[in-house]
């Protein structure tokens, strides 16, 4: 799984990565779409579950607003 995790950061696909010291559970910063999202999320469905957390930027509040 760590291999995977590095090629992702050295390639750029992945932003940003971390595990959550003391437990088994972490983050991943990723930018796309939700279907490029989820497909390449299915190279770790043999290591870990999901939880997606869409965020908004700062301009895309403003129109939402």
């Amino acid at each position: 799984m760590m291999a995977i995790v590095k090629e992702s950061l050295e390639k750029g696909v992945t932003k940003d990565w971390g595990a959550f010291v003391g437990e088994t559970s972490g983050y991943s910063i990723l930018e796309g779409t939700e279907v490029e999202i989820g497909s390449y999320l299915q190279k770790f469905v043999p290591f870990v579950s999901f939880k997606l957390f869409p965020i908004a930027s700062v301009s895309q509040v403003e129109k939402l607003i």
